[in-house]
């Protein structure tokens, strides 16, 4: 593991402005990595799960009202008398 430190003049405020590197290996970043996805991967799973229960809740509502305008349509349709041709 290295620790690169670098300081330039802030063009902007004048002040110096610090960076520090910390270079690691490649298996360290792999664990990192792995860490992050075991921790994150229950709240995404949460996630999904929640937005295809409110699509299916919307699907359940768009059938419903596309049945309401077809029964309402049927409805005001049979109520005007028929067109002789």
């Amino acid at each position: 593991m290295f620790i690169i430190s670098t300081h330039t003049p802030s063009k902007l405020t004048g002040s110096t402005v610090f960076q520090v590197f910390l270079l690691v290996n490649e298996n360290t970043v792999k664990q990192y990595k792995t860490n992050l996805a075991d921790e994150i991967e229950p709240a995404i799973s949460e996630l999904i799960e929640r937005a295809e229960q409110g699509l299916a809740s919307l699907e359940k509502t768009q059938q419903l009202l596309e049945t309401k305008v077809s029964a309402g349509c049927r409805r005001n349709l049979s109520t005007y008398p028929p067109i002789l041709g």
